[in-house]
């Protein structure tokens, strides 16, 4: 999420079962009653999946097809974030790079088509995770890719951006760490045979869902009756 003035422009992901894939939606909320920055850090409302939302462990293994990549909501506990692989801004003014400058913290274009600090700029962050598949790998390492982590993390990522790399994995795991969701997730057996022995799978989380029959806290749910 990126607040500008008196506008938050949620970036959310839109995942297509059928298809397998996601595309990036943008939508912008004007107000006029506070500053946008007093609301950006909005977070996310997870929908909770019903048990014929998750496809069992041993039926993904079963439709994998060599290198082809495959796309499945599995039942999965957050082990870990392990890092930040990346921190990377753009320009949208000129669609070019952007660096934060080290003293200041502002946010500059790398192609100076601007000599001011950019007031509108995008935030692109890779992470990596392990987790847990319910009757599956006690760990796979998975990556939450640009487009997708302001959809599964709800991070206001104009602040997320201004931690620290440790305070960043830190407050991942304070909020995700051993939590178990329903996710969206595209996977495949990992063609790199020099490391497929460490790790069998490669996967990318795409969103998430709240688990069948329990809340994000552990508080019994009752099955959703909308399908």
């Amino acid at each position: 999420m990126k607040a500008r003035r008196d506008v938050v422009v949620i970036t959310a992901v839109q995942f297509d079962r059928e298809q397998g894939c996601s595309s990036t939606r943008n939508t912008q909320i004007v107000l006029t009653n506070k500053p946008a920055l007093e609301i950006a850090g909005i977070g996310l409302s997870y929908r909770v999946a019903t048990t014929d939302d998750v496809t069992p462990w041993s039926r993904v293994t079963q439709s994998f097809a060599g290198t082809k990549w495959i796309s499945a909501t599995i039942l999965a506990t957050f082990a870990g974030f392990q890092r930040i692989d990346s921190v990377a801004f753009g320009c949208y003014k000129c669609g070019g790079s952007a660096s934060r400058h080290p003293l200041t913290g502002d946010i500059y274009c790398d192609l100076g088509c601007t000599p001011e600090a950019l007031s509108n700029f995008c935030v692109e962050v890779t992470a990596t995770v392990d987790v847990r598949v319910d009757a599956g790998p006690d760990v796979i390492t998975a990556k939450v890719w640009p487009n997708e982590f302001p959809l599964v993390t709800g991070a206001h990522m104009e602040s997320f951006s201004k931690q620290p790399a440790h305070e960043q994995v830190d407050s991942l795991n304070t909020r995700f760490k051993n939590h178990t969701f329903a996710m969206h997730v595209r996977i495949r057996e990992n063609p790199n045979t020099q490391y497929s022995h460490v790790n069998p799978y490669q996967a990318n989380i795409v969103s998430l869902d709240l688990p069948p029959e329990f809340g994000f806290f552990g508080t019994k749910r009752g099955k959703r009756d909308d399908k």
